[in-house]
This record gives C-alpha cells, sequence and structure tokens, in this order.
C-alpha cells in the first residue's frame, strides 16, 4: 500500500480536485491521509465529505501549525510501505502513482521522482525535465546533483519515498521555508539509490495566491538551510564539500537579489544582510567559476 498525505490549509477551492486526481490513479492500493491545518474555510467540511464517499480517505484535524506539522502528523498515521506527499492544490496524472511505484519495485530504489510541469490559467508554461528517460544514482551522485540543483529537484511532492527510510525523519517545525528541501536532503543522507523516472505526471498549478511570492523574514531560513547542509557534507561526506559550497553560494546569492529588488528589506534587515554580504564575500569566487 502507498501513503499519500495531503496538508490542507484554506484550501476549499481546490482540494475536490485534487483529490479526485488521486482517488482516480488506476493504482488503487493506497490510503489518502488528509490532514487539516486549522483551516479557517470550509476546507474540513469538504474534507469529511470525501471521507465519507472512499473509506481510503483518512482526516486528521489540528490547530494551525503549519505544514511541517501537517506533513508529520501525516507521516506518523501512514501505514503504506511507501508514502507520498503532495499539495492541496495541485494534480496528478492518473498514472503517476503506478509509474512511480512500479520503478521503485523494478529498481529497488529507496526514492524515484518523476517530473513536473508548472501550469498558470491552464497553460504548461514550464515543464521540468521531461526527456522520458529513467536515470540510477547511488548515494553520492544523488547528493551531488541535488546540490547544483541538477536533475535531482527540491520538491517533495514528485517523490515517491520507501517509508522505512524516513520514519526517522521529520520536517523541521522551524523552518518556514525550503522545510521540503531540508527533508529530502536528509533523506539523500541515507538512501542507497534514487531513481528519476523523466517524465512529467505531476502538475504544479501556479496559484496568484503563494505564500512564497513576497519577501519577508521566512526567507532567511532558506540560508540556515544552505548552512546546515553545508555543515553536514563538510562533517559525514567530504568528498561533496565543494558542491555543497556552490549551492550555499547559490542560496546566498540568490537571496542578495531578492533582498536588492526588496529595497526596504536592505534597511529593515540590515542585520541579516550583513551576514549575507560577509559569506559572498569570503568564498573563493574562481573556484566556484570552475564549476
Amino acid at each position: 500500500m502507498i501513503s499519500i498525505i495531503i496538508p490542507v490549509y484554506n484550501a476549499g477551492e481546490f482540494l475536490r480536485e485534487t483529490v479526485w486526481s488521486v482517488l482516480e490513479q488506476d493504482y488503487k492500493a493506497i490510503e489518502l491521509i488528509l490532514v487539516n491545518d486549522g483551516s479557517k474555510d470550509d476546507s474540513l467540511s469538504i474534507c469529511n465529505e470525501l471521507k465519507a464517499s472512499d473509506d481510503r480517505i483518512i482526516v486528521i484535524d489540528q490547530p494551525n501549525a503549519g505544514v511541517s506539522t501537517a506533513r508529520n502528523n501525516g507521516l506518523k498515521a501512514a501505514k503504506g510501505e511507501y508514502v507520498l506527499f503532495i499539495d492541496a492544490d495541485d494534480l496528478l496524472e492518473k498514472d503517476m502513482v503506478s509509474t512511480l511505484y512500479n520503478k521503485a519495485i523494478e529498481t529497488s530504489a529507496d526514492i524515484v521522482s518523476c517530473g513536473a510541469a508548472l501550469i498558470k490559467d491552464g497553460v504548461v508554461i514550464k515543464e521540468e525535465f521531461g526527456t522520458n528517460k529513467l536515470y540510477t544514482y547511488d548515494n553520492e551522485e544523488a547528493l551531488k546533483f541535488f546540490l547544483i540543483g541538477n536533475k535531482v529537484n527540491i520538491g517533495v511532492w514528485t517523490k515517491l519515498f520507501k517509508k522505512s527510510l524516513i520514519d526517522d525523519l521529520e520536517f523541521r517545525k522551524n523552518i518556514r521555508i525550503n522545510e521540503d528541501k531540508l527533508f529530502i536532503f536528509e533523506a539523500l543522507m541515507k538512501a542507497n539509490k534514487y531513481v528519476v523516472y523523466d517524465v512529467s505526471k505531476y502538475k504544479y498549478i501556479q496559484r496568484n495566491s503563494s505564500a512564497t511570492r513576497t519577501f519577508d523574514s521566512r526567507w532567511f531560513d532558506t540560508i540556515d538551510v544552505a548552512d546546515l547542509m553545508f555543515d553536514t557534507i563538510k562533517s559525514k561526506k567530504g568528498s561533496l564539500e565543494f558542491f555543497a559550497k556552490i549551492n550555499q553560494i547559490k542560496v546566498y546569492y540568490w537571496l542578495l537579489l531578492m533582498m536588492y529588488r526588496n529595497k526596504n528589506s536592505l534597511t529593515e534587515y540590515k542585520e541579516q544582510y550583513n551576514r549575507t554580504v560577509k559569506v559572498l564575500k569570503k568564498a573563493k569566487l574562481f573556484k566556484i567559476r570552475k564549476f
């Protein structure tokens, strides 16, 4: 069985369509865990309505605590051999679950990932990957590609995890942005085999209301994650330190660009700005240029 976990927060407008894209999968041996995170709209009543229509649905209701806590509570309740996380306003191709599961069985992989299509106003504006090829990576190869942002993406929602691999992991509640990136990194640190089946099976729907479109203090969590990943690699997998440094510099540089594009942030977050500039000035850019 496969456990599919959906954190739900004020998703009433989209929830039914998302859930039906799960229930109509051609792979039927699933449990769908809907975790209502203290929604203020009709999300909880929709969850219960859907539960009454299909006994594969489990509803968990929690006070508002954020997406990480919702995913963690879903993971605690999961009984499947594999786990898939998806968002409450996205959609799955009808054969996404069977595709990932079949590749996991065929390859004995700990994690299997597919591609995703970015959709806005019903139109595909970007397709991630899509070469229809199968790529198999060992532990260090997967980590390397993940760190340099190539072939192993940071979205938790395109990946099927062997549950035994992630049983002792959790999404960090104190990380508000990039919590999924850190979770994937920690899973990859444990995984022996990572497989990418390069077909777009996940439909990521771009909404104007996305929480990650405005700049505020949450964005500094991205450099905390980059620092933590660098320190972990340096202490446990020294051969990959260069690639962890690339990831760290990219994140810091990208954050700096965001701050320049939001001029008020330069004075509002002066301490964080100075920290960002200090790290970048220390970087040996001639080494990064080699990459």
